[in-house]
């Protein structure tokens, strides 16, 4: 549910691409109906880089929630439910992707703590620092991701439109 500082990546735009597409495909499970959100996972590694490798998995597991962050053996871990449909999926991804981005200056140092109660640990999981993390997040979304999306979907219904007519 919280976030590190971004990595710098190299210029080469192919490169990037490619280690987007490694980075989100390898640890998920694709769901059927859920492309347009697994093309965000990997515009979101390209746009808004994590300090740590990610994990984006769908699962049923989630008792009473939608999402959840956690870093695991290294690695942030972000789960949501397959239970959505695909925009309430996305919305979620978002809100945990903040998560990630602000970890460390929200609750990384006492996330392992025992003294701190699950109030304060949500308090602090939900505060300022990560407020500005999801504003981040929902700009780059809005003004970077969707059109990117929307654009290739364009771009690839031209493409196939172009080759019917021969």
């Amino acid at each position: 549910m919280n976030s590190l500082r971004p990595r710098r990546h190299p210029a080469s735009g192919d490169l990037l691409a490619h280690q987007a597409a490694q980075i989100a495909s390898t640890p998920q499970r694709r769901t059927r109906g859920r492309d347009y959100f697994f093309r965000v996972v990997e515009q979101l590694t390209i746009h808004l880089p994590l300090s740590r490798p990610v994990n984006v998995l769908t699962g049923r597991q989630l008792s009473k929630k939608d999402g959840d962050c956690c870093v695991a053996r290294g690695k942030f871990r972000i789960r949501v439910s397959r239970d959505l449909n695909e925009s309430e999926a996305v919305d979620v991804l978002l809100h945990e992707w903040a998560h990630a981005l602000s970890w460390e200056a929200c609750v990384g140092k006492v996330a392992h703590s025992r003294s701190i109660s699950d109030r304060d640990f949500e308090r602090l999981a939900h505060g300022p620092m990560w407020g500005l993390a999801f504003s981040r997040v929902y700009l780059c979304f809005t003004s970077e991701i969707a059109l990117t999306l929307r654009a290739e979907d364009l771009n690839a219904a031209s493409a196939s439109g172009r080759r019917g007519r021969r």
